[in-house]
């Protein structure tokens, strides 16, 4: 992760599902059309999920904390500002689940498991053929659909807790090594805004996306 490509997402995906594939121009070659198909769909919609979250993430990790006001008073922050956060790993919960779901759904050919007892109205109600992510209607059918994505949002406090916890560390061996080369405020400023950047944005939405997908499939 962190290098922009969506390769790592969906081969993460796929290797939970049971599938060694990695997605390339001929990914679906080896597949019957049908199951071709299946793999083809749910790349998709990764890819619009990915491309969806990726700027909700990266903005809200900025909203943290502001790295001018921490290179100006050089000191770390008690807390993080992670509201933000905690919304966009709701709706990326909700979306990833989604999109497992259907997987599951059109793979298996056959009813799913108690966790994803809502997902068999979806197909009814949606189409997912036309889904776009931040789908409000699919996050309410997605209210009550058990365990699975239950756990996911009761566990959201803790990985954004360690999320949180990480960047804090991260802030302070800036700050030191700031301090010890006698960098100039703005460089501290750049530093410290590189640590809520787009690697790291890209890392959390892939991985919490993944997450999700996989929890739908289990």
């Amino acid at each position: 992760y962190g290098n922009g490509s969506l390769e790592p997402l969906c081969d993460n995906v796929l290797e939970a599902l049971g599938v060694q594939k990695t997605f390339g121009r001929s990914t679906f070659s080896g597949m019957d059309k049908k199951e071709g198909a299946a793999y083809a769909g749910v790349y998709q919609h990764l890819v619009k999920a990915d491309k969806y979250y990726l700027p909700k993430v990266k903005r809200a990790l900025k909203m943290m904390f502001s790295a001018k006001a921490v290179a100006k008073t050089k000191r770390v922050p008690k807390n993080l500002n992670t509201k933000a956060l905690e919304g966009v790993f709701k709706q990326m919960y909700h979306d990833g689940y989604f999109v497992g779901s259907q997987f599951a759904k059109d793979q298996l050919g056959k009813k799913l498991k108690r966790a994803k007892a809502k997902s068999p109205e979806l197909a009814s109600t949606l189409n997912w053929d036309t889904w776009e992510p931040g789908n409000p209607e699919a996050a309410a059918l997605l209210s009550d659909a058990g365990p699975g994505l239950t756990g996911l949002l009761d566990d959201a406090g803790v990985t954004i807790k360690g999320i949180s916890d990480a960047t804090l560390q991260e802030i302070e061996d800036t700050l030191a090594y700031a301090i010890e080369q006698g960098s100039s405020a703005d460089v501290l400023a750049s530093a410290l805004a590189e640590i809520v950047g787009e690697d790291r944005a890209d890392l959390i939405a892939n991985t919490e996306l993944t997450r999700a997908v996989s929890s739908a499939t289990e």
